[in-house]
């Protein structure tokens, strides 16, 4: 069993993710040695460190999980599921809550744009959405796409606030550098609030 099977991170501001490192302290309170036969998540932003493979009747042991807490805003609610067998098999489960803050953050969806296969003369066009997290209006005060076959051919909001634009990129083969290659893309200056 586990006394505190339940542990909040408290809060923490959407832009600066963060690794936590917490450590449950597991307990056989039977008569009989428990095996822990595996320690797993379902999400990739919880690891286990270690882990003990038996637990004597009557002892504690530890298993300490780093987490990796990133994303948008709003309650952060994951599970561990500690595997064990006691003579009969059951899951223990471990919750990790906290709370990611809204803040002026601005992210790109999707993270990464894809201009696919491209040709010399190919003109392609793409859209990225830029929203902030904590709702108020993304402000873009400068573009400058030098040296890049990429370039931004409209922005538009998509909300009354201007908490979301959509950004048109148009990539232009006829400047571009042959092979493969991450492309350079505008960089944008925002304004701050």
């Amino acid at each position: 069993m586990c006394r505190e099977p339940l542990w909040d991170f408290g809060v923490t501001d959407a832009s600066a993710p963060r690794t936590f490192q917490h450590t449950f302290t597991l307990e056989n309170v039977s008569r009989h040695s428990v095996r822990v036969a595996g320690v797993k998540s379902m999400c990739g932003c919880i690891g286990t460190l270690d882990h003990p493979n038996t637990i004597a009747p009557g002892v504690t042991a530890n298993v300490t999980v780093n987490v990796n807490v990133a994303g948008p805003p709003g309650r952060f609610s994951r599970t561990v599921e500690v595997e064990l067998e006691q003579p009969s098999r059951r899951m223990l489960q471990l919750s990790i809550n906290g709370t990611v803050r809204a803040d002026a953050t601005i992210y790109p969806t999707p993270a990464t744009v894809d201009f696919g296969r491209l040709a010399v003369s190919d003109k392609k066009v793409r859209q990225v959405r830029l929203s902030r997290y904590d709702g108020r209006a993304v402000q873009i005060s400068e573009i400058e796409s030098t040296g890049s076959p990429v370039s931004v051919i409209g922005i538009k909001a998509l909300d009354e606030q201007r908490s979301t634009l959509e950004v048109t990129l148009e990539y232009n083969g006829a400047d571009a550098v042959l092979g493969r290659a991450d492309l350079p893309v505008p960089r944008l200056s925002f304004e701050r609030p």
